[in-house]
Protein backbone atom coordinates (compact mmCIF):
# COMPACT_ATOMS: atom_id res chain seq x y z
CA UNK A 1 0.00 0.00 0.00
CA UNK A 2 1.38 3.48 -1.05
CA UNK A 3 1.55 5.76 2.01
CA UNK A 4 1.19 8.95 -0.50
CA UNK A 5 -2.04 10.71 0.35
CA UNK A 6 -4.94 10.60 -2.67
CA UNK A 7 -6.70 14.13 -3.04
CA UNK A 8 -10.22 14.18 -2.40
CA UNK A 9 -10.72 16.93 -4.88
CA UNK A 10 -14.01 17.77 -5.21
CA UNK A 11 -14.86 14.30 -7.33
CA UNK A 12 -15.68 13.13 -4.01
CA UNK A 13 -17.34 15.71 -1.86
CA UNK A 14 -20.65 16.42 -2.14
CA UNK A 15 -22.17 18.29 -4.32
CA UNK A 16 -23.85 20.52 -2.65
CA UNK A 17 -20.51 21.00 -0.79
CA UNK A 18 -18.35 22.04 -3.53
CA UNK A 19 -21.26 24.64 -4.94
CA UNK A 20 -20.78 26.29 -1.31
CA UNK A 21 -24.33 27.75 -1.85
CA UNK A 22 -26.40 26.17 1.16
CA UNK A 23 -30.21 24.95 0.45
CA UNK A 24 -32.05 27.27 2.46
CA UNK A 25 -33.72 23.98 4.30
CA UNK A 26 -30.67 22.84 5.28
CA UNK A 27 -29.45 23.81 8.96
CA UNK A 28 -27.40 27.33 9.08
CA UNK A 29 -23.91 27.58 10.92
CA UNK A 30 -23.66 31.34 10.01
CA UNK A 31 -25.01 32.33 13.56
CA UNK A 32 -22.46 30.78 15.74
CA UNK A 33 -18.90 32.08 16.98
CA UNK A 34 -16.24 29.51 15.44
CA UNK A 35 -12.80 29.30 15.86
CA UNK A 36 -10.81 30.85 13.12
CA UNK A 37 -8.34 27.90 12.55
CA UNK A 38 -10.73 24.90 12.67
CA UNK A 39 -14.97 25.04 13.17
CA UNK A 40 -15.85 24.50 16.89
CA UNK A 41 -18.56 27.05 17.83
CA UNK A 42 -18.57 28.96 21.16
CA UNK A 43 -20.70 26.84 22.76
CA UNK A 44 -18.62 23.67 22.63
CA UNK A 45 -17.87 22.45 26.04
CA UNK A 46 -14.78 24.15 27.76
CA UNK A 47 -13.58 26.32 24.71
CA UNK A 48 -11.84 29.55 25.30
CA UNK A 49 -10.62 31.75 22.42
CA UNK A 50 -7.04 34.11 21.79
CA UNK A 51 -6.72 37.34 20.27
CA UNK A 52 -7.16 36.05 16.52
CA UNK A 53 -10.05 33.60 17.20
CA UNK A 54 -8.09 30.72 17.92
CA UNK A 55 -9.90 28.27 20.24
CA UNK A 56 -7.84 26.13 22.88
CA UNK A 57 -8.18 22.69 21.46
CA UNK A 58 -6.35 24.00 18.36
CA UNK A 59 -3.61 26.20 20.12
CA UNK A 60 -2.99 22.64 22.44
CA UNK A 61 -2.99 20.55 19.99
CA UNK A 62 -0.60 17.51 19.35
CA UNK A 63 -0.56 15.81 15.93
CA UNK A 64 -1.32 11.63 16.05
CA UNK A 65 1.16 9.78 16.04
CA UNK A 66 1.02 6.41 13.73
CA UNK A 67 3.17 3.96 14.13
CA UNK A 68 3.29 3.30 10.14
CA UNK A 69 2.50 0.96 7.20
CA UNK A 70 5.75 -1.04 7.51
CA UNK A 71 5.43 -2.11 11.33
CA UNK A 72 1.55 -3.17 10.80
CA UNK A 73 3.19 -5.43 7.69
CA UNK A 74 5.38 -6.56 9.84
CA UNK A 75 2.76 -7.42 12.36
CA UNK A 76 0.54 -8.80 9.96
CA UNK A 77 3.46 -11.11 8.50
CA UNK A 78 4.36 -12.54 11.78
CA UNK A 79 0.60 -13.76 11.95
CA UNK A 80 -0.28 -14.70 8.33
CA UNK A 81 -0.88 -18.38 7.97
CA UNK A 82 -1.50 -19.04 11.72
CA UNK A 83 -4.85 -19.62 11.69
CA UNK A 84 -6.32 -22.67 11.14
CA UNK A 85 -8.37 -20.57 7.65
CA UNK A 86 -8.51 -17.59 8.44
CA UNK A 87 -5.39 -14.62 9.37
CA UNK A 88 -8.24 -12.21 10.48
CA UNK A 89 -11.46 -11.50 11.68
CA UNK A 90 -12.46 -7.97 10.38
CA UNK A 91 -15.64 -6.52 12.63
CA UNK A 92 -17.91 -4.41 9.57
CA UNK A 93 -20.43 -2.36 9.98
CA UNK A 94 -21.35 -1.30 6.49
CA UNK A 95 -19.47 2.39 7.42
CA UNK A 96 -17.00 3.52 5.47
CA UNK A 97 -14.02 2.67 8.15
CA UNK A 98 -14.56 -0.74 8.69
CA UNK A 99 -15.39 -1.30 4.89
CA UNK A 100 -11.59 0.45 4.10
CA UNK A 101 -9.85 -1.58 6.64
CA UNK A 102 -11.16 -4.98 5.45
CA UNK A 103 -10.15 -3.76 2.04
CA UNK A 104 -6.62 -3.11 2.78
CA UNK A 105 -5.93 -6.17 5.04
CA UNK A 106 -7.23 -8.20 1.74
CA UNK A 107 -6.30 -6.60 -0.96
CA UNK A 108 -3.21 -4.61 -0.33
CA UNK A 109 -1.67 -6.75 2.62
CA UNK A 110 -2.76 -9.95 1.44
CA UNK A 111 -4.64 -11.44 4.65
CA UNK A 112 -6.99 -14.04 4.79
CA UNK A 113 -10.09 -12.49 6.38
CA UNK A 114 -13.28 -13.29 7.80
CA UNK A 115 -15.43 -10.32 7.62
CA UNK A 116 -17.89 -10.02 10.83
CA UNK A 117 -21.10 -8.38 11.65
CA UNK A 118 -22.67 -7.79 14.60
CA UNK A 119 -26.33 -6.72 14.24
CA UNK A 120 -27.55 -4.70 17.35
CA UNK A 121 -30.72 -4.04 15.63
CA UNK A 122 -29.62 -0.61 14.38
CA UNK A 123 -27.94 -0.73 11.38
CA UNK A 124 -29.35 1.56 8.52
CA UNK A 125 -30.71 0.11 5.30
CA UNK A 126 -27.46 1.92 3.68
CA UNK A 127 -25.27 0.54 5.75
CA UNK A 128 -26.42 -3.18 5.00
CA UNK A 129 -26.35 -2.39 1.10
CA UNK A 130 -22.92 -1.53 1.48
CA UNK A 131 -21.92 -4.69 3.49
CA UNK A 132 -23.03 -6.72 0.92
CA UNK A 133 -21.48 -4.54 -1.94
CA UNK A 134 -18.17 -5.06 0.22
CA UNK A 135 -18.31 -8.77 0.97
CA UNK A 136 -19.03 -9.18 -3.47
CA UNK A 137 -15.68 -7.38 -3.88
CA UNK A 138 -13.22 -8.88 -1.99
CA UNK A 139 -14.99 -12.14 -1.93
CA UNK A 140 -14.74 -13.27 1.54
CA UNK A 141 -16.32 -15.61 3.85
CA UNK A 142 -18.56 -13.91 6.28
CA UNK A 143 -20.56 -14.40 9.39
CA UNK A 144 -23.31 -12.23 10.96
CA UNK A 145 -23.87 -12.18 15.04
CA UNK A 146 -27.34 -10.81 15.98
CA UNK A 147 -28.71 -9.84 19.65
CA UNK A 148 -29.71 -12.45 21.64
CA UNK A 149 -33.01 -11.95 22.55
CA UNK A 150 -32.71 -8.11 21.57
CA UNK A 151 -30.52 -7.43 24.25
CA UNK A 152 -29.07 -4.56 23.09
CA UNK A 153 -32.41 -2.74 22.42
CA UNK A 154 -33.52 -3.87 26.01
CA UNK A 155 -29.67 -2.25 27.36
CA UNK A 156 -30.38 1.07 25.21
CA UNK A 157 -33.92 1.60 26.46
CA UNK A 158 -33.11 0.89 30.04
CA UNK A 159 -30.32 3.94 29.85
CA UNK A 160 -32.69 5.76 28.32
CA UNK A 161 -35.36 5.47 31.16
CA UNK A 162 -33.04 5.58 34.14
CA UNK A 163 -32.15 8.79 32.95
CA UNK A 164 -35.27 10.02 32.51
CA UNK A 165 -36.23 8.96 36.08
CA UNK A 166 -33.24 11.35 37.34
CA UNK A 167 -32.77 13.33 34.01
CA UNK A 168 -28.90 15.80 33.78
CA UNK A 169 -28.09 18.35 31.91
CA UNK A 170 -24.24 17.20 32.44
CA UNK A 171 -25.18 13.97 31.84
CA UNK A 172 -27.14 12.12 28.61
CA UNK A 173 -27.94 8.52 28.48
CA UNK A 174 -25.62 5.73 28.04
CA UNK A 175 -26.48 4.65 24.20
CA UNK A 176 -23.44 2.57 22.92
CA UNK A 177 -21.92 0.33 25.20
CA UNK A 178 -24.39 -2.31 24.68
CA UNK A 179 -23.21 -3.06 20.75
CA UNK A 180 -19.60 -1.65 21.44
CA UNK A 181 -19.54 -4.78 23.90
CA UNK A 182 -21.51 -6.97 21.75
CA UNK A 183 -19.01 -6.29 18.89
CA UNK A 184 -16.31 -6.94 20.77
CA UNK A 185 -17.83 -10.36 22.04
CA UNK A 186 -18.68 -11.40 18.67
CA UNK A 187 -15.65 -10.62 17.23
CA UNK A 188 -13.44 -12.61 20.42
CA UNK A 189 -15.62 -15.49 20.78
CA UNK A 190 -15.85 -16.32 16.44
CA UNK A 191 -11.90 -15.95 16.60
CA UNK A 192 -11.71 -18.87 19.53
CA UNK A 193 -13.94 -21.10 18.18
CA UNK A 194 -12.20 -21.00 14.18
CA UNK A 195 -8.73 -20.30 15.65
CA UNK A 196 -8.05 -17.07 14.46
CA UNK A 197 -5.14 -15.08 15.65
CA UNK A 198 -5.75 -11.64 14.78
CA UNK A 199 -8.92 -8.78 15.26
CA UNK A 200 -8.81 -5.97 12.89
CA UNK A 201 -10.63 -2.99 14.78
CA UNK A 202 -11.35 0.15 12.44
CA UNK A 203 -11.56 2.62 15.13
CA UNK A 204 -9.55 6.07 15.64
CA UNK A 205 -8.77 8.45 17.59
CA UNK A 206 -9.64 10.87 15.40
CA UNK A 207 -13.61 9.73 16.28
CA UNK A 208 -12.80 10.00 20.31
CA UNK A 209 -15.21 12.78 21.86
CA UNK A 210 -13.61 15.01 23.40
CA UNK A 211 -16.64 16.58 24.26
CA UNK A 212 -17.86 13.41 26.05
CA UNK A 213 -15.28 13.88 29.42
CA UNK A 214 -16.68 18.00 29.37
CA UNK A 215 -19.88 16.18 30.09
CA UNK A 216 -20.00 13.31 31.61
CA UNK A 217 -16.81 11.35 31.85
CA UNK A 218 -16.05 10.49 35.03
CA UNK A 219 -13.28 8.22 35.37
CA UNK A 220 -10.61 7.63 32.26
CA UNK A 221 -11.54 3.45 32.63
CA UNK A 222 -14.38 3.20 31.52
CA UNK A 223 -15.75 0.42 33.53
CA UNK A 224 -15.14 2.81 36.73
CA UNK A 225 -17.22 5.46 34.40
CA UNK A 226 -19.86 2.84 34.56
CA UNK A 227 -19.92 2.45 37.97
CA UNK A 228 -19.69 6.08 39.03
CA UNK A 229 -22.51 6.37 36.78
CA UNK A 230 -24.73 4.03 37.62
CA UNK A 231 -24.02 5.54 41.49
CA UNK A 232 -25.02 8.88 40.90
CA UNK A 233 -27.94 7.31 39.33
CA UNK A 234 -29.24 4.93 41.47
CA UNK A 235 -31.97 4.03 38.78
CA UNK A 236 -29.23 1.95 36.60
CA UNK A 237 -29.11 -0.21 39.37
CA UNK A 238 -32.46 -1.74 38.83
CA UNK A 239 -32.74 -5.36 38.95
CA UNK A 240 -34.01 -5.53 35.78
CA UNK A 241 -31.31 -3.24 34.11
CA UNK A 242 -28.64 -4.40 35.91
CA UNK A 243 -29.70 -7.51 34.66
CA UNK A 244 -29.41 -6.74 30.98
CA UNK A 245 -26.34 -4.74 31.39
CA UNK A 246 -24.31 -7.60 33.20
CA UNK A 247 -25.11 -9.97 30.34
CA UNK A 248 -23.29 -7.84 27.33
CA UNK A 249 -20.45 -6.86 29.86
CA UNK A 250 -20.01 -10.23 31.50
CA UNK A 251 -18.56 -11.84 28.14
CA UNK A 252 -16.61 -8.53 27.37
CA UNK A 253 -14.87 -8.99 30.99
CA UNK A 254 -13.98 -12.41 30.72
CA UNK A 255 -12.11 -11.98 27.53
CA UNK A 256 -10.18 -9.07 28.42
CA UNK A 257 -9.22 -11.23 31.60
CA UNK A 258 -8.49 -13.56 28.42
CA UNK A 259 -6.30 -12.11 26.58
CA UNK A 260 -4.18 -10.70 29.94
CA UNK A 261 -3.50 -14.79 30.84
CA UNK A 262 -3.11 -17.05 27.95
CA UNK A 263 -0.92 -16.87 24.92
CA UNK A 264 -3.10 -18.38 22.68
CA UNK A 265 -5.92 -15.29 23.07
CA UNK A 266 -6.31 -13.53 20.01
CA UNK A 267 -4.48 -10.45 19.37
CA UNK A 268 -6.53 -7.34 18.79
CA UNK A 269 -5.09 -4.49 16.14
CA UNK A 270 -6.86 -1.30 15.63
CA UNK A 271 -5.74 -0.49 11.96
CA UNK A 272 -5.97 3.58 12.58
CA UNK A 273 -3.44 3.18 15.08
CA UNK A 274 -0.98 2.24 12.22
CA UNK A 275 -2.24 4.01 9.28
CA UNK A 276 -3.45 7.56 9.05
CA UNK A 277 -6.86 7.94 9.27
CA UNK A 278 -7.64 10.14 6.16
CA UNK A 279 -10.72 10.42 4.01
CA UNK A 280 -8.68 11.58 1.13
CA UNK A 281 -7.41 8.28 1.30
CA UNK A 282 -10.40 6.10 2.56
CA UNK A 283 -13.01 7.56 0.55
CA UNK A 284 -12.01 7.32 -2.97
CA UNK A 285 -10.94 3.36 -2.27
CA UNK A 286 -14.30 2.25 -0.97
CA UNK A 287 -16.42 4.20 -3.34
CA UNK A 288 -14.21 3.00 -6.55
CA UNK A 289 -13.18 -0.37 -4.96
CA UNK A 290 -16.10 -1.59 -3.02
CA UNK A 291 -18.89 0.11 -4.60
CA UNK A 292 -19.87 2.19 -1.05
CA UNK A 293 -22.27 5.11 -1.05
CA UNK A 294 -24.24 6.88 1.30
CA UNK A 295 -27.61 8.68 0.83
CA UNK A 296 -27.89 11.30 -1.74
CA UNK A 297 -29.79 13.36 1.43
CA UNK A 298 -26.58 13.01 3.21
CA UNK A 299 -23.42 15.50 2.69
CA UNK A 300 -21.06 13.78 5.39
CA UNK A 301 -19.82 10.32 5.24
CA UNK A 302 -19.14 9.80 8.88
CA UNK A 303 -21.38 7.23 10.85
CA UNK A 304 -24.03 6.48 7.96
CA UNK A 305 -24.05 3.02 9.62
CA UNK A 306 -25.83 2.94 12.35
CA UNK A 307 -29.43 4.83 13.61
CA UNK A 308 -27.24 5.32 17.12
CA UNK A 309 -25.34 7.81 15.90
CA UNK A 310 -28.33 9.94 14.60
CA UNK A 311 -30.32 9.92 17.90
CA UNK A 312 -26.52 11.23 19.94
CA UNK A 313 -26.05 13.76 17.61
CA UNK A 314 -29.57 15.57 18.05
CA UNK A 315 -28.72 15.19 21.84
CA UNK A 316 -25.31 16.73 21.59
CA UNK A 317 -27.33 19.59 19.58
CA UNK A 318 -29.05 20.29 22.69
CA UNK A 319 -25.86 21.87 23.66
CA UNK A 320 -25.40 23.75 20.52
CA UNK A 321 -22.68 21.97 18.65
CA UNK A 322 -22.61 18.39 17.08
CA UNK A 323 -20.40 15.35 16.94
CA UNK A 324 -19.62 16.14 13.52
CA UNK A 325 -17.93 19.37 14.24
CA UNK A 326 -15.66 17.97 16.68
CA UNK A 327 -14.46 15.12 13.96
CA UNK A 328 -14.02 17.82 11.81
CA UNK A 329 -12.15 19.74 13.29
CA UNK A 330 -10.03 16.88 14.29
CA UNK A 331 -9.61 16.36 10.67
CA UNK A 332 -8.64 20.11 9.95
CA UNK A 333 -6.13 20.19 12.61
CA UNK A 334 -4.49 16.94 11.23
CA UNK A 335 -4.32 18.40 7.72
CA UNK A 336 -6.68 15.79 6.06
CA UNK A 337 -9.82 18.42 5.90
CA UNK A 338 -9.94 22.12 5.24
CA UNK A 339 -11.92 24.52 7.36
CA UNK A 340 -13.74 25.66 4.06
CA UNK A 341 -14.80 21.97 3.09
CA UNK A 342 -16.08 21.20 6.68
CA UNK A 343 -18.38 24.10 7.15
CA UNK A 344 -19.49 23.48 4.13
CA UNK A 345 -20.05 19.71 5.22
CA UNK A 346 -21.96 21.13 8.35
CA UNK A 347 -24.04 23.29 6.50
CA UNK A 348 -25.33 21.19 4.07
CA UNK A 349 -25.94 18.54 6.26
CA UNK A 350 -29.17 17.83 6.25
CA UNK A 351 -30.97 17.56 9.98
CA UNK A 352 -34.30 16.24 8.64
CA UNK A 353 -32.47 12.87 7.47
CA UNK A 354 -31.06 13.53 11.06
CA UNK A 355 -34.27 13.61 12.70
CA UNK A 356 -35.86 10.87 11.02
CA UNK A 357 -33.27 8.76 12.02
CA UNK A 358 -33.24 9.39 16.06
CA UNK A 359 -37.21 9.37 15.51
CA UNK A 360 -37.02 5.99 14.27
CA UNK A 361 -34.83 4.53 17.15
CA UNK A 362 -37.28 5.75 19.77
CA UNK A 363 -40.13 3.88 18.04
CA UNK A 364 -38.49 0.73 17.58
CA UNK A 365 -37.61 1.20 21.29
CA UNK A 366 -41.55 2.26 22.05
CA UNK A 367 -40.02 5.64 23.97
CA UNK A 368 -43.14 7.46 24.89
CA UNK A 369 -43.50 10.87 22.96
CA UNK A 370 -42.72 13.28 25.78
CA UNK A 371 -39.83 11.35 26.71
CA UNK A 372 -38.36 11.54 23.28
CA UNK A 373 -39.10 15.17 23.24
CA UNK A 374 -37.20 15.18 26.41
CA UNK A 375 -33.83 13.58 24.95
CA UNK A 376 -34.34 15.54 21.59
CA UNK A 377 -35.08 19.18 22.81
CA UNK A 378 -34.73 19.03 26.82
CA UNK A 379 -38.14 19.31 27.30
CA UNK A 380 -41.54 18.95 25.94
CA UNK A 381 -42.52 22.12 25.50
CA UNK A 382 -39.59 22.68 23.32
CA UNK A 383 -40.44 20.71 20.68
CA UNK A 384 -40.88 22.32 17.64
Amino acid sequence: MSSNSHSIDDEYLPACCRSGKPHTHFASVSYQRRCTRCILPDTFPNIRFDEDGVCNYCQGHTPLHYKGETVLRKLLEKYRGKGDSYDCIVPISGGKDSTYVLYSAVREFGMRALALNYDGGFATDQAKRNLEKAIESVQVDFVRITSKRDIQKKCLKDCIEAWAAKPSSEDFPLLCYGCRAGVEEAAYRIAAKKGVPLILMGESEVEKDASKGAFHRHHRSYLVHLAMRFLRNPHYLHPRRLYHFLLVQAPKLHNRVHRLISKSAPLVVTWFDYIPYDDRLMLPTVIEKMGWSKPASRASSWRLDCKISALKNAMYRRKGFSMKEEVYSKMIREGTLTRQAALNLVEQENSGYEAAMASDVLRQLGIPEKLGELLLFGRPSEAP
